[in-house]
């Protein structure tokens, strides 16, 4: 049997469940470089990234916070009627204004949690957050109003 340990800094988990308030609070704290990578930038915090998403199709591993900021606040192509979310789009600003940058492109937030969600050769789902219900994409987000309304 393979253990598992949970290691997302609680910025990756307020960005990842769109907490604008604690995203804010730890950007104002200073202790983090937005335009790096949880699985590098976060030696401090923790002594290994998660394994399940090292050994899934996960996203985490590659993007910085600000790119998953950008994903989680992207619409997918198949899905245009449906509306941004509010709080993700702040994340994203607040992010943005701490000097997040990125030259690559971001998939939507379909696909990014679509592969949070994939299983993995040693799980049902490609990440513990998932898996211990910590990241849950609740469908009750403050949003906007859908594009040509």
């Amino acid at each position: 049997q393979r253990h598992y340990v949970a290691t997302h800094s609680p910025l990756m988990v307020s960005i990842l469940n769109g907490d604008a308030e604690s995203v804010e609070f730890i950007l104002q704290l200073g202790v983090v470089d937005v335009n790096g990578k949880e699985s590098t930038g976060m030696t401090s915090y923790q002594d290994e990234f998660c394994d399940m998403c090292e050994d899934s199709e996960s996203l985490l591993p590659d993007y910085t916070f600000f790119e998953v900021a950008c994903s989680m606040a992207k619409k997918s192509r198949k899905r245009p009627d449906r509306a941004i979310s509010q709080r993700r789009l702040r994340i994203q600003k607040l992010l943005r204004l701490y000097g997040g940058h990125t030259s690559r492109s971001v998939v939507s937030k379909r696909t990014f949690v679509r592969r949070l969600r994939a299983p993995s050769e040693y799980s049902d789902c490609g990440c513990h957050l998932v898996a211990d219900g910590t990241f849950h994409d609740s469908s009750d987000d403050e949003r906007s109003a859908p594009t040509g309304a």
